[in-house]
């Protein structure tokens, strides 16, 4: 069943719009005080002040590379940019606005649209003239080939259970 709009909807807007023009302000100035808050390149999920993560990514590795895996869904792959520089990698692009006509009636309004930006530290050994990057089905998928990436996986920590408890019974 279709919904009307409510208010609650203009005040999603609001923050999608209050967000937005935060991180622009805080991504674009050298006021000393834009470090209070973190730039998307060092934020785990780009999230918007709606709770919106876009795009989500997910990492594993296979072989000797890295795999990231982004979902793009409705976005163009000729205006995302994905970059390997200073031990990192960054994918941004921009998700445009849909093209609606003046009789078109929102109903429900949750696609995110705007600028997105992803970055990733990457370990040492990465060989960043064989990174490769494809497109398909609104997945963005990236291969970043790692030297000697078997020796940068940590070790199994084993998790003792109820050992703390025993230990104060003693």
């Amino acid at each position: 069943m279709l919904r009307g709009r409510t208010i609650f909807d203009d005040f999603s807007n609001i923050f999608r719009s209050f967000d937005s023009l935060m991180r622009q302000m805080f991504e674009t100035t050298s006021w000393p005080a834009a470090r209070l808050l973190p730039a998307p390149a060092e934020v785990p999920a780009l999230t918007s002040w709606t709770g919106t993560a876009f795009p989500a990514v997910e990492v594993y590795s296979r072989d000797d590379s890295l795999v990231f895996r982004a979902e793009l869904p409705g976005v163009n792959p000729n205006e995302v940019e994905v970059q390997v520089a200073d031990g990192r990698l960054v994918i941004r692009g921009e998700k445009k606005e849909h093209r609606r006509t003046e009789e078109d009636t929102v109903l429900v309004e949750e696609v995110f649209r705007g600028r997105f930006e992803r970055s990733f530290a990457l370990p040492e050994g990465v060989k960043a003239d064989r990174v490769q990057a494809t497109y398909e089905d609104g997945v963005l998928e990236i291969r970043v080939p790692v030297e000697n990436l078997q020796k940068l996986t940590g070790r199994k920590v084993p998790i003792q259970i109820g050992a703390g408890k025993a230990q104060r019974a003693a």
